[in-house]
């Protein structure tokens, strides 16, 4: 119990079955549980963002997953519980109101991880949320687009001295690259109880020398799914999302411009072998073969 093969337990994870989720985990000796009634204040209340504030003030480091189905709160939560930390660090007044995560501390695509990761010099960051990150940062970019894949890895080993919380939001954690998912790990699944409330379950995974991780349930804390400054957020991440559908459409508009050359160059070589069956049979297996490639 708590110790099982890293796939074992991102299977689990994904099922979203509280009951099997529960299941692989050990109770910690400590576990916390704040009632719904704590995050009225909006400060103070998140047993992660305590977890979150150590770690900035004593060099660590936290790598957190928030998974769940959609319109669970995955989001909202992340915010709440960044903007409950930068209260608690000073960073902002009293009088301030959320839209200040989404707009200094949130990212949303590759190009702008990498970017905020960068800029982060001379003091480190308290936090950075990836929204949606398996969009930009799933497991298929090794697929489509293996150096940035291997550039993301290799920054997010590096990311702690310039970032003291990394906060990935994504409906399941297989959908991460594997460096996201592959180290101590904070895990939260969140899901909805009610139509206003959600509950954040957050365990600790740590992996072993064996290769296998163990699981510890560490804390339960509820949430409002309500942001005062939700129609903000969204027209801050509908403008990153245009982004990501054009850059998309001009990856595809190149992957079919090389395939057309490809093809093109196909019938050029088949061309020179002279009689037209032997170029219909050159031509086919070739086709067949770069078929088979794609």
């Amino acid at each position: 119990m708590g110790r099982r093969r890293i796939e074992d337990v991102l299977e689990i994870l994904e099922s979203g079955d509280l009951g099997e989720i529960d299941g692989v985990a050990e109770n910690a000796r400590e576990f916390y549980e704040r009632p719904e009634e704590a995050e009225e204040s909006g400060v103070g209340w998140s047993i992660l963002a305590d977890w979150m504030l150590r770690a900035y003030k004593t060099g660590g480091f936290n790598s957190v997953i928030v998974y769940g189905k959609q319109g669970a709160g995955k989001s909202v939560y992340a915010i709440k519980v960044v903007y409950d930390l930068l209260r608690r660090l000073g960073v902002v007044p009293a009088s301030s109101n959320s839209s200040i995560v989404f707009k200094r501390y949130m990212v949303f695509s590759a190009s702008h991880f990498i970017g905020k990761i960068k800029n982060a010099r001379g003091a480190r960051l308290p936090a950075v949320i990836w929204d949606d990150a398996g969009v930009h940062g799933g497991s298929y970019l090794f697929f489509t687009d293996v150096f940035l894949a291997k550039a993301l890895g290799d920054l997010f080993r590096v990311a702690r001295t310039r970032v003291a919380n990394i906060i990935f939001t994504t409906p399941s954690p297989r959908d991460l690259l594997k460096p996201f998912r592959s180290y101590d790990t904070i895990i939260v699944y969140v899901h909805e109880m009610d139509e206003v409330w959600s509950r954040a379950h957050i365990y600790k995974m740590r992996l072993l020398p064996s290769g296998d991780v163990r699981v510890q349930k560490k804390a339960m804390e509820d949430f409002r799914r309500r942001l005062r400054t939700y129609q903000d957020y969204i027209k801050v991440r509908d403008k990153y999302v245009d982004e990501a559908i054009e850059a998309l459409e001009e990856l595809m508009l190149v992957k079919y411009a090389e395939r057309a050359l490809k093809r093109a160059k196909l019938f050029e070589r088949a061309a020179r072998l002279g009689s037209d069956r032997g170029l219909g049979a050159w031509f086919v297996a070739q086709d067949q073969g770069y078929s088979q490639d794609d």
